[in-house]
């Protein structure tokens, strides 16, 4: 009995200690800055698929909170924004094609996503290579799209209006970060895809690779 209660001890113990550490353990800011990439059918510019996005490259930037719970693992939250052009020129030259030359005015695609992220870490020196997963919930602004066709002294207007849906967004990330002290600097490339219903009848996809340079501040 008196064994049982000996080794009843230690392992309590030892859980104390290891939940100390996790407490103790570091926990960072990162401020990410740098430029989303269209791709898959979000980047599509073909008339006759009706998912095409036509979205072009645009701004994104991230703020994270992460914290290891062991050297080489951690875990985090990541809230991001970003802004993809849509591409007028080559939706203006279908019309070009049947002999029309409108004037049209579109407004930017905007994205927010809110993700929980796993990161699996590998120290080397004052160097964190990582590999990222992350799952959470994004939304997506499609905007207005106005176009303008002038024959004599008629103008004909197609228009349609900015539409904003949520979606289940998941991405893959690969980076480093070098420390300085508190402070540190990074590079990151992520991968993000969601799918988006905006009504009953079409959905779509959206696929980004956000490459950024992340700014990093240890808070203890």
């Amino acid at each position: 009995m008196k064994k049982l209660i000996l080794a009843a001890t230690i392992i309590c113990l030892g859980f104390t200690a290891s939940a100390q550490e996790i407490g103790l353990a570091p926990v960072r800011i990162k401020l990410g800055v740098g430029m989303t990439t269209a791709t898959g059918d979000f980047k599509r510019t073909d008339v006759n698929i009706e998912t095409s996005g036509y979205a072009k490259n645009g701004l994104f930037y991230s703020l994270s909170i992460m914290k290891d719970v062991h050297p080489n693992y951690g875990i985090g939250f990541t809230f991001a924004k970003g802004t993809n052009k849509f591409d007028k020129d080559t939706y203006r030259s279908h019309f070009h094609r049947n002999g029309v030359y409108p004037v049209i005015e579109a407004d930017n695609y905007k994205f927010t996503h809110m993700t929980g992220d796993f990161y699996g870490q590998l120290p080397v020196n004052s160097v964190v290579l990582y590999a990222k997963a992350s799952l959470g919930l994004g939304f997506l602004t499609a905007g207005d799209i106005d176009v303008k066709v002038y024959r004599g002294n008629e103008t004909y207007t197609l228009k349609r209006e900015d539409k904003r849906a949520p979606s289940v967004v998941a991405g893959l990330a690969a980076g480093f970060r070098k420390d300085y002290g508190r402070f540190g600097v990074g590079v990151e490339v992520a991968y993000t895809h969601g799918s988006l219903k905006f009504d009953e009848s079409f959905k779509q996809p959206f696929s980004t690779v956000n490459s950024t340079v992340g700014l990093y501040y240890r808070v203890r």
